[in-house]
């Protein structure tokens, strides 16, 4: 492209339509100042935009259930050096499932804005199939499913429990969730997890009514999202392999130690099919026997569920005496009859080095913020 080099690069694929005097003023003023064509400044400020439906069957107790969901993308051309920083955006409803039980399975995001470029895209309407990373009969043209989670709620309309689950898990030969795909469509951003779940609505209105409460006290933060908001924890258990150790004074011991802040067991990727290299295989997560006071959480390594994640209840269902700290459920934590204090377990690692395995503690926090759930690690 012609003119002196700046800001701006070519090659970028073209926008869409806009008014008149934007356009006027990317093709004649903003190229004049940054020194760039004008196709390339039309892409700052006009990005990518596309709509893409994700479907999914659901396979549960009952009959199979299949459910879609569009979301719209803006992506900015991540060629720009205006833009290089930038994350897509998307707007539109999460997947959920409503299974026979009267809980409902809603899951996070499936990472649907993740084609950055025009020419990038598939063709309009060609569904491409979903898969897991080790799942070795993936289809080649397969989208990868984010480590990402699903959460089931125990009531559509008075949730006090949620089930955390690993939504990569749910696409194994044996899981759940099968026969997921995504495609480029025209189609609108679908919007029926409202009328699903109504306990989205009210938690949004107690967080609003929350929020004045502290405004009118003079407090100027809201330290949870409201007092429907969950606290709970994940403990998710890996087993180290192919030659994968994590640092204990006697290797044949059979634990669990719990490994300080500064000890690692390496920067390890999770296993894939024929890989060599050190890496670490997810096991599941461990069902949790809660006390009736909260005051203690323990952990059974025996008790593994493949997909699961961890437990969190809902904060007003806690009794009263739970322990807290910075208003957020901090209980004692046991593998066994080992226990440990909620200040020592700031993202920790239990290890049981005869087995080679650890298990990673993260508590967690899931709410309601503006008609969407939120959720943290603490």
């Amino acid at each position: 492209m012609g003119g002196r080099k700046g800001r701006c690069r070519s090659g970028a694929p073209t926008g869409y339509p806009s008014p008149v005097r934007r356009r006027l003023l990317a093709t004649l003023l903003l190229p004049a100042l940054f020194g760039c064509g004008p196709v390339t400044l039309w892409t700052s400020l006009f990005p990518l935009e596309y709509n893409v439906e994700t479907t999914l069957t659901f396979a549960g107790a009952g009959p199979p259930i299949t459910q879609r969901a569009v979301t719209h993308c803006r992506v900015v051309d991540a060629r720009d050096s205006l833009a290089a920083n930038m994350e897509p955006s998307s707007g539109g409803e999460r997947l959920w499932f409503r299974d026979a039980d009267g809980g409902l399975l809603v899951l996070s995001s499936l990472d649907p804005c993740r084609w950055a470029f025009a020419e990038s895209l598939p063709p309009l309407g060609r569904p491409l199939p979903l898969a897991a990373r080790n799942d070795p009969t993936r289809a080649t043209d397969a989208l990868l499913v984010p480590d990402a989670d699903a959460w089931r709620f125990d009531s559509a309309t008075d949730p006090t429990r949620i089930d955390v689950f690993a939504t990569v898990a749910m696409f194994s030969p044996l899981a759940t969730l099968t026969m997921g795909t995504m495609s480029i469509t025209e189609a609108p951003v679908t919007t029926t997890l409202d009328d699903a779940f109504p306990w989205l609505k009210v938690a949004e209105a107690a967080h609003r009514a929350a929020k004045e409460e502290r405004k009118r006290s003079g407090e100027t933060t809201l330290s949870r999202p409201a007092s429907f908001s969950f606290e709970g924890l994940t403990a998710e258990v890996f087993a180290l392999r192919n030659g994968a150790t994590c640092p204990a004074p006697d290797p044949a011991a059979e634990g669990p130690l719990l490994l300080d802040a500064g000890e690692s067991c390496g920067s390890l990727a999770v296993c894939e099919p024929g890989q060599e290299r050190a890496c670490v295989e997810p096991l599941g997560g461990l069902e949790p026997e809660i006390a009736a006071d909260g005051s203690v959480v323990r952990y059974h390594l025996d008790a593994r569920q493949l997909g699961f994640r961890g437990r969190a209840l809902r904060d007003d269902t806690l009794p009263a005496e739970a322990p807290r700290e910075n208003g957020s459920w901090r209980p004692t934590v046991c593998f066994g009859e080992r226990c440990w204090q909620p200040t020592q377990l700031r993202h920790p690692k239990v290890y049981y080095p005869a087995a080679n395995l650890y298990v990673e503690v993260t508590p967690v926090r899931i709410g309601v913020y503006r008609g969407d759930l939120i959720h943290e690690a603490r």
